[in-house]
């Protein structure tokens, strides 16, 4: 007789973080869930700290525990290898950074089993690596108030948190996972591969909604490091750059104008942030924005995200432009 897999695999892929893997292989070990309706798969994206030994340590505490090595550096590459060792029929995508509740699963359960989704997700919350500074808001980690407070499926300018995602790995199938070109790869910022896949999805199953459940809310960890100015600056920085490859990704609709058009395109963003850096703390008002960064990250950073659109978008075209003559 075969074996009858769970019905969630819960896909955890980590890179150097063993401490914070603990913290959320210890969350999934009090789930109230049936042991037998979910299976953990961690997959190893080349570690080099004690992932391995901090996986096995809770094969004890979770029935179904499971250990992937992917020697292919990338979020991406991680997330198929995931669902490829999964058995389950829906993948469940969860950051390592993150701790889920005790009902976390049982309501994935009930929600799956009243209304058969092909592709759901849900909200997180935030807890603090260090204490939170003064000027931090929870709003800017958090997505908890971002779609409402009510499950609906979302239009279509819309999606899905990647690290708390829900996909039937039919689907994972037929579309053949994530793509390597988009999310983190090892210490480089990248995002952007859950929307992408998402709009795969939307493309190839057309009027089958990617359904918000906020009963399936979890916390992410606010590392110390990204509460820096650098690493606001850099996120956003990237952001914009993932934006750029996401539209351009065949590098053949890149924008009319030449790379002059290019260039200037650079000056006047820079002039933007420059002009947006400065109004933003010289007028900024202090009732509604009490700390410069206040009014930096809530409007005085946004040309730094264009400005990574138009300088990765430049080095698109000079990339397409050396294939046109190869």
């Amino acid at each position: 007789m075969s074996r009858v897999g769970p019905t969630i695999s819960v896909i955890v892929c980590t890179f150097n973080r063993a401490h914070l893997l603990e913290q959320l292989l210890d969350s999934l070990s009090k789930q109230t869930a049936p042991s037998e309706a979910f299976e953990v798969v961690v997959v190893d994206n080349n570690s080099t700290d004690r992932t391995r030994e901090v996986a096995d340590r809770y094969r004890g505490r979770i029935a179904n525990l499971d250990y992937v090595f992917e020697g292919k550096q990338g979020l991406s590459h991680a997330r198929n290898a995931g669902f490829r060792a999964a058995t389950g029929h829906f993948v469940a995508y969860v950051d390592d950074e993150c701790i889920a509740p005790p009902e976390w699963i049982s309501n994935a359960l009930r929600i799956i089993a009243t209304k058969k989704p092909a592709v759901m997700g849900g909200p997180y919350g935030c807890h603090y690596e260090v204490p939170r500074p003064a000027w931090c808001r929870d709003e800017y980690f958090s997505t908890l108030t971002l779609r409402g407070a009510a499950p609906r499926p979302l239009d279509e300018d819309e999606y899905l948190d990647g690290g708390n995602l829900f996909v039937q790995r039919a689907v994972l199938e037929e579309l053949g996972g994530f793509d390597p070109r988009f999310g983190m790869s090892g210490k480089r910022l990248g995002f952007a591969e859950e929307v992408e896949f998402q709009d795969r999805f939307r493309s190839r199953f057309p009027g089958t909604p990617l359904l918000y459940e906020p009963d399936l809310a979890i916390s992410h960890m606010v590392r110390k490091e990204k509460l820096t100015l650098g690493n606001l600056v850099r996120t956003r920085f990237a952001i914009g750059m993932t934006e750029a490859n996401r539209q351009m990704r065949e590098h053949t609709d890149l924008p009319a104008g030449g790379m002059g058009a290019g260039v200037v395109a650079l000056i006047r963003n820079s002039w933007d942030l420059v002009r947006n850096v400065w109004q933003s703390i010289a007028h900024r008002d202090r009732r509604r924005h009490p700390y410069a960064l206040n009014a930096l990250i809530e409007g005085g950073f946004e040309p730094i995200q264009r400005l990574g659109y138009v300088w990765r978008a430049c080095q698109l075209r000079i990339q397409f432009r050396k294939r046109g003559r190869a």
